[in-house]
């Protein structure tokens, strides 16, 4: 689903409102305080943007199981000249159910898939 996020802008809410700082001349300068190129005082709203994992609405998406992937695991004797894969790919299907399952965890980008 899509879902409208507002991104906070200062150069852009500025411009908006006819109040975009001048070109800077990239000289050095001291005291920007009455400039006009400078910006001060910024407010930093990154922070309201993030959305911690408790907090998400995921009534978009179905609680689905992982699909894993199938390890192998040498025993000790065989540990030294096992140069096999441990971790054995996803087969088609089960790679395409995964990927449909995106989200359902609410762990986004901390899956650790």
């Amino acid at each position: 689903p899509k879902v409208d996020v507002h991104h906070f802008d200062l150069l852009a809410k500025l411009n908006e409102q006819s109040l975009a700082p001048d070109e800077y001349d990239h000289a050095a300068t001291w005291g920007t305080s009455d400039a006009s190129f400078a910006v001060h005082n910024y407010e930093d709203r990154s922070r309201h943007e993030i959305i911690p994992s408790d907090e998400l609405f995921l009534g978009h998406f179905q609680e689905t199981p992982r699909n894993l992937r199938d390890t192998t695991v040498p025993d000790a004797e065989e540990v030294l000249g096992h140069f096999e894969e441990r971790h054995h790919n996803l087969g088609e299907e089960a790679a395409r159910s995964e990927a449909e399952r995106c989200m359902s965890c609410g762990m986004c980008f901390e899956c650790d898939n």
